[in-house]
């Protein structure tokens, strides 16, 4: 009789120990895909500002920018950073509600007017606020890095016609 137990308990002892295998690897794969998820947000938060700072040393290499003017730009930048906070969160939360709407199963027109109406003052504050921060970046600048900026600007919009 203790032989016919070894013999029945090792197939047992296998599949039980499949059995967890299994759920721990779709356990691991589950908290990857969260993890993945934050990653994912997090590295592209990161490539933004990685993009922001190079957009500034090519603009200060393009047009010869002093110390002084490098200075100016940064904080006009922070500053405007500091203040859309507020905004970006409000965007932020737009989006997150733009997404379920169009996930939904059956797409909801009134729901999206109304939610796009909600938020368009916000749309509108963020969009002056940039301009507000291009043109303090602008002001910046001399008489002829103003004329450069204008001639980079205009080739760079060629290309993407």
């Amino acid at each position: 009789m203790k032989q016919r137990f070894k013999m029945n308990f090792k197939p047992v002892a296998l599949m039980v120990t499949l059995l967890f295998s299994q759920i721990s690897v779709a356990q691991t794969f589950d908290d990857n895909a969260v993890l993945s998820s934050d990653n994912q947000t997090k590295h592209k938060y990161e490539m933004q500002q990685r993009d922001h700072g190079k957009q500034l040393r090519r603009m200060a290499k393009a047009l010869d920018l002093t110390d002084f003017q490098k200075e100016q730009i940064k904080a006009i930048k922070l500053s405007a950073k500091e203040q859309n906070q507020e905004l970006q969160a409000s965007l932020k939360q737009m989006k997150a509600e733009q997404k379920a709407l169009t996930h939904a199963d059956v797409f909801d027109e009134h729901a999206f007017t109304a939610l796009f109406n909600a938020y368009q003052p916000t749309a509108a504050q963020w969009a002056l606020s940039k301009a507000k921060t291009k043109h303090a970046i602008y002001s910046v600048l001399t008489a002829e890095q103003k004329e450069k900026w204008q001639k980079i600007k205009q080739n760079n919009t060629r290309g993407r016609k």
